[in-house]
This record gives structure tokens, sequence and C-alpha cells, in this order.
């Protein structure tokens, strides 16, 4: 078991603070909220610190790690460097990111511009028509490495399951594939969910939400949708949060936002 850290000492270690939800038992949701992604350099290192102290714990549980780039999100300030860098180590391969609570993906219409634009207008993340995704095939550890530096980027998910990835790309095919109606969309090399906080509310039950999610036992990912870093998880998540916090030497304020026990740095 993971040692509590005296409440003297937590006052002066880095801090972050988190919200959780329940999803249908046995998920749930947390949110660590930033003010933009990329993460600013100053807020960056209790937030990669947790998310390595994670990711630590959930391989020692025996799950593993696949890591992707959401290529829509990638800019010269976002995790263009790294992908230039490293690519020729990173064994990249290419796929479509589907979002299991919207439209499956298509070409640009009309009416898609019109909504890219609005959005563009008011602010918002830009709606786009289909979203690709980038999947890390280097080996561990090196595969971790790269997903660290991409830590905070707003461009990353990961996700950890007991399956490897063939059993996962082929529960999303056999999931998503009937909900693409244009052929040029029908031929990728994987399909993988794409989630932000208003998908995972979307799921109506248990069945439903593990069908979006594939296999996969907690799904990490940076979303700018909700200026948030999201962690969804069919492990106990409170308990995994703080084993996480302690880990990284870090202070954890745990809110919970259905009315359950709130948790304070431990």
């Amino acid at each position: 078991m993971h040692k509590s850290i005296p409440n003297a000492e937590a006052k002066h270690l880095p801090h972050i603070k988190a919200h959780m939800r329940s999803l249908p038992d046995p998920w749930a949701l947390l949110s660590i909220s930033v003010q933009e992604f990329p993460v600013p350099d100053e807020d960056r290192p209790p937030l990669i610190a947790f998310l390595r102290g994670l990711h630590q714990i959930l391989v020692g549980q025996s799950l593993a790690s696949d890591v992707f780039m959401q290529v829509w999100k990638v800019r010269p300030e976002a995790g263009s460097e790294i992908l230039e860098e490293h690519m020729g180590e990173m064994a990249l391969t290419r796929g479509i990111g589907i979002w299991p609570d919207r439209e499956p993906p298509s070409g640009w219409t009309t009416e898609a511009l019109s909504d890219a634009s609005a959005g563009l207008f008011n602010g918002e993340e830009m709606s786009l028509p289909s979203h690709r995704l980038l999947r890390l095939g280097c080996a561990e550890p090196q595969r971790q490495d790269i997903a660290e530096l991409l830590y905070c980027q707003g461009v990353s998910i990961q996700m950890y399951a007991t399956a490897p990835f063939e059993e996962l790309e082929q529960q999303a095919r056999e999931t998503y594939l009937p909900t693409i109606k244009e052929k040029r969309f029908k031929r990728a090399r994987f399909y993988m969910p794409v989630m932000d906080s208003a998908s995972f509310a979307a799921a109506q039950n248990k069945t439903e939400l593990e069908r979006w999610l594939c296999g996969v036992q907690v799904y990490i990912r940076e979303s700018g949708e909700d200026k948030a870093v999201l962690i969804a998880s069919a492990l106990p998540l409170g308990d995994l949060a703080e084993r996480a916090a302690a880990v990284a030497g870090i202070k954890l304020t745990l809110e919970s936002l259905d009315g359950k026990a709130t948790r304070n740095d431990r």
C-alpha cells in the first residue's frame, strides 16, 4: 500500500486539484482542469509527475499501454516539434478516431464548414467531420518516453488494457465500422474511440460505455473541449489517483461532483 503524506509535509508539495464523477458502475471519470493546451511550462511538472506515477501503477497491475496522437490538435506550438524530432523512432500507424456519441466520420460539407466557422468565431474547439489518429508502434520503454514528451501538449490519448492492441482494434472495428457510410473511411488501419466529458455522460449504461471503449480499462485523453486531462477508469479511480499522487510526490485535492465523499490530500 502507498504511504500517506503528512499534512504538514503536503503543504510544501506541488499541487493538483481534480474532480471526480461517477459513470455507470464500476466506471468513474476524473478531470484535471488546465488553463489551456499546451499547458504553460510552470504548470506542467506536477501533472507530468502524476501521469507518470499513474502509468507506473497501471503497468504494475499488468495493464499494457497504447499511445495515440490526435492529429487535428498538432500544431507548431503543440506537439509538432516532438513529432518531427522523433518520427523515425515512433513507428507510426495512421487510423481514425471515432466519437461514439456523434456522427460518423465524413468529408467536408457546406454544413460542416459552417459549423466549424461558427465554433471558431465563438472561441470554441473547431468541429471537424473526421478525426485522424497516429498510434505509436515503438516498443517500451521508448513508447512511454515519447508519451511523456507529449504530456501537456494537448495531443495525446493513452489507453490501458489487459488485452493486446490487436484485440482492442478488432473490437473497435466491429463496433464502429458498421456506422461508417463513406467508403474512404472504411479502409483505415485502425479505429479507436475519442471521448470528452459529454461523451462519457452520454453513455446510458455500463454495457454501452464498455462497448464504446472496446476493451479499454483506463482511458486518458487531453481534452481541448473540456480544457482538462480526462481519466476514465473501470478500476477504483479514487484509490488510483491517490496512489499516483503518492508515487509522484505531489499533493492531491480530489473533489466529488456527484455528492459522494470528498477526499483531500492524504
